[in-house]
């Protein structure tokens, strides 16, 4: 026993308290995935029309969503906030956002244009918005890596397609105009990684969250600008963006990466 003793004040082990030695579990490397939520306009991508893909981002999306959540509770307005809408109950909501949204630093939106293909033979048109249609997601992706500081993605791509996990798009046989939503987006995110500079994208489970609605309403507006829009409350609602935005075409932005809060970019040719 006094062996023992003396053994334990040689190693500085009392014994008259107990040491408890705690294992440290070794730390765990997580990817700094960032969540971008994915709008395109002009499902068809019909190669006579542009086309605008947009994405959304933001550094503390839970506290995002809970402000945007306060001010549908100020202006008394439930429903999904969309482009599409001709809702006249959505204008207070919608102008309240827009201010939010310009105000709320910790928000970004990202919008690239894939242009229209003309004088081209019809197959040619085809083929041709298809290739630029990936390489406008290749070159906004290494845009939004070198903004974000992160080559990790979850995207969230949004539809507004009645049928379940399913995606207009055009895959050049016009006669196919659906195609299962997982698989066309798994075929784009699997080039997306395999092409150009390294990317580590993932898809997440769409879900219309507040964010979600803020990429399908500003680009739904950039999409409505070029080509025209009717509606009291669409007129309004552009004009009040483009005034935040102190330009009298949103196409004024094209290729300016120095407001990083509301970017639109395009190819040029």
């Amino acid at each position: 026993m006094q062996n023992r003793r003396k053994f334990l004040k040689q190693v500085g082990i009392g014994t008259t308290s107990i040491t408890i030695f705690k294992r440290i579990p070794y730390k765990k490397i997580v990817v700094p995935y960032k969540h971008l939520h994915v709008k395109e306009t002009n499902f068809t991508l019909s190669a006579t029309t542009p086309s605008v893909i947009g994405f959304i981002h933001a550094d503390f999306p839970e506290k995002v969503e809970r402000s945007i959540n306060e001010l549908r509770l100020k202006n008394h307005y439930k429903k999904r906030l969309s482009f599409r809408s001709t809702d006249k109950y959505k204008l207070s909501f919608a102008k309240d956002l827009i201010d939010y949204f310009f105000n709320e630093p910790s928000i970004y939106f990202y919008g690239r244009i894939v242009n229209s293909t003309t004088n081209l033979k019809k197959d040619d048109i085809n083929l041709t918005h298809d290739i630029e249609y990936r390489v406008n997601y290749r070159k906004a992706l290494e845009d939004l890596k070198e903004l974000t500081k992160t080559n990790a993605f979850y995207l969230d791509f949004i539809t507004n397609l009645p049928r379940k996990n399913s995606f207009q798009e055009h895959i050049i046989k016009e006669e196919v105009p659906y195609v299962n939503f997982k698989t066309s987006k798994t075929q784009l995110v699997n080039y997306l990684n395999s092409n150009g500079e390294k990317l580590d994208l993932k898809i997440e489970p769409h879900n219309h969250n507040n964010l979600s609605q803020i990429a399908d309403f500003f680009t739904g507006n950039i999409y409505g600008d070029m080509i025209g829009v009717e509606n009291k409350t669409k007129i309004y609602l552009l004009a009040y963006l483009k005034k935040k935005l102190g330009v009298k075409k949103i196409s004024q932005l094209y290729n300016s990466l120095e407001n990083k809060k509301f970017i639109i970019s395009s190819i040029h040719k």
